[in-house]
């Protein structure tokens, strides 16, 4: 059975902890007014880099809208083809789904502009 257009499924991610090379996300669906866990999820902050690769870890502090979010960095050079560049990501308990920003070659790929606090 396909949900009508005006289905609306709910599913959050929580961030259950950071730690000095992962971060742990518990993901839970909305289901009948209730919320189920599907289980925790190891992600690896440095999932694309390959072994051997020196990955620095730092803090900062972003701000995403209204909030000041203190994030740990992670960043390493990342190799494609013959060309080399610096991707970072910045991590956070306090967001949904645990990603604040993402940077490739000093360009933002992936940044979270706002959120909501329950």
């Amino acid at each position: 059975m396909r949900p009508s257009d005006s289905a609306v499924i709910e599913q959050k991610q929580t961030v259950v902890d950071v730690l000095p090379a992962e971060i742990l996300l518990e993901t839970s669906t909305l289901v009948n007014d209730e919320w189920r866990s599907e289980g925790v999820t190891e992600y690896p902050l440095a999932v694309i880099a390959k072994p051997g690769i020196a990955v620095a870890f730092s803090e900062e502090v972003v701000k995403v809208g209204k909030h000041e979010i203190d994030c740990k960095v992670m960043s390493h050079e990342l190799t494609m083809g013959e060309h080399a560049t610096i991707y970072r990501a910045w991590v956070s308990r306090e967001v949904p789904g645990g990603v604040v920003k993402k940077e490739m070659a000093g360009v933002v790929v992936w940044e979270l502009l706002e959120f909501l606090k329950k």
